[in-house]
């Protein structure tokens, strides 16, 4: 489901195959999309104009919601998409699907930007931090991924600590904390994103600093090297 940007209507998904924009004053709905196969996910465009969609036959298409023309940006055989988020300035669209599979493409035409492969099961939810740094994805593996998007040849930050499915995550609005939740269990983990508090929680599990590679993975490639366990 979507709130729209004046925050007066919801867009949802169904397993009927349509997406309706329900009125939230007078909780009545119409639906603005018929799709020819099950939608998993939907994101509204930052302009709210746009509606895309990942399908239960691996594809993910946009709608317009002035015209209601679609079009399939890409399409994978044998494939389910799973979660879709966009970006802060909506160039850009992350999607997740069955096989633990994440990909960046470009909003506008699907080319695709790059693809991340470290999960061992389906996507299940996916979250662009506010400043574009990180994307986290979250998966029937158990685990939270972070990559990073200025450097997106690093391995990704796995975080562990949900002892089930991780369901759900959202970055706080400076995006320095990392928020997830899990099939099992009332826990709601708070993950610490900024770069000193990476590097303080680091310091704490090992007992020793980091070395400059693990500085790059854990902290950040871009801010310099430094010995910070005291």
């Amino acid at each position: 489901m979507e709130f729209t940007s004046d925050s007066k209507s919801l867009i949802s998904a169904s397993n009927d195959k349509t997406i309706r924009l329900w009125n939230l004053a007078n909780k009545k709905s119409e639906v603005i999309i018929a799709s020819e196969q099950r939608v998993r996910t939907i994101k509204l465009s930052n302009n709210g104009q746009t509606v895309y969609a990942g399908t239960d036959n691996g594809e993910v298409k946009q709608w317009s919601l002035s015209n209601k023309a679609s079009t399939t940006l890409v399409s994978y055989a044998n494939n389910t998409i799973y979660s879709i988020d966009a970006n802060a300035t909506g160039e850009f669209l992350a999607i997740g699907d069955k096989f633990g599979t994440v990909r960046i493409i470009r909003a506008r035409n699907g080319e695709t930007i790059k693809t991340f492969s470290a999960h061992t099961a389906r996507i299940f939810d996916l979250a662009f931090d506010p400043p574009g740094n990180y994307l986290a994805s979250t998966s029937l593996d158990g685990t939270i991924r972070l990559w990073s998007l200025t450097n997106m040849t690093l391995p990704p930050i796995t975080l562990t600590g949900h002892n089930s499915w991780v369901l759900s995550v959202s970055f706080s609005n400076d995006g320095n904390y990392l928020v997830t939740s899990a099939d099992k269990g009332d826990l709601i983990r708070v993950w610490p994103v900024n770069a000193q508090q990476m590097a303080k929680t680091a310091c704490g599990l090992i007992n020793r600093d980091l070395s400059e590679n693990e500085w790059k993975i854990h902290v950040a490639d871009d801010i310099p090297y430094q010995k910070a366990c005291k």
